[in-house]
């Protein structure tokens, strides 16, 4: 229980109160069994039926218990970092306007899926979770950061600046061939 108390204790406001919202949203979703889609972002819902309501709600949606623990996880870490560095209210109005700008970022390039491969799915995907929010965390705590150099997964250094695109395009890679993270993990733990 010392552990429980220091942990809240210890975690700024706003990243626990956000911790808390995706955990519970999680339970209430798992215990109830609710069903998600109406409140998943849709490029399709949300430009042409004006349901706007799913930028947030998607936000806060998890896909399972392995998707929410990496992600409050990282949420955990990275609000440690930027809540205190920049306050606050100040840390809550990134989260919010990281959100904004993950579903913009999301819309844009589902339109430009669909126009440039004449596929009109792009825009009927749907998504949720937070990795959006996380990966505006670390990018904004990157481009502040003082080490000039940043190590990818242990195999390798970029200049800190570049680091988040650097992830993106790694994690898209394993995602795209899976036999790439299995490789990626084998190198690492040789």
């Amino acid at each position: 229980m010392d552990r429980a108390r220091d942990f809240v204790v210890s975690t700024p406001f706003v990243t626990l109160a956000l911790l808390f919202v995706n955990v519970f949203v999680h339970i209430a979703v798992f215990l109830f069994t609710i069903d998600i889609s109406p409140f998943t972002f849709s490029p399709y819902f949300v430009v042409y039926e004006y349901q706007y309501y799913r930028i947030f709600t998607s936000a806060f949606l998890h896909g399972g218990i392995l998707h929410i623990a990496m992600n409050m996880m990282s949420l955990v870490a990275m609000g440690g970092l930027l809540e205190p560095t920049y306050g606050s209210l100040r840390f809550l109005w990134m989260t919010w306007a990281s959100i904004f700008l993950t579903a913009f970022c999301y819309i844009f390039f589902a339109w430009l899926s669909s126009v440039l491969m004449q596929d009109t799915s792009y825009m009927n995907s749907n998504s949720i979770g937070y990795s959006g929010v996380l990966f505006s965390y670390t990018a904004i705590e990157s481009f502040h950061a003082s080490s000039p150099y940043r190590s990818v997964f242990g195999l390798f250094s970029v200049p800190t600046k570049i680091y988040p695109i650097i992830l993106l395009i790694v994690i898209q890679v394993k995602f795209l061939y899976p036999s790439f993270s299995v490789t990626v993990s084998c190198f690492v733990c040789n």
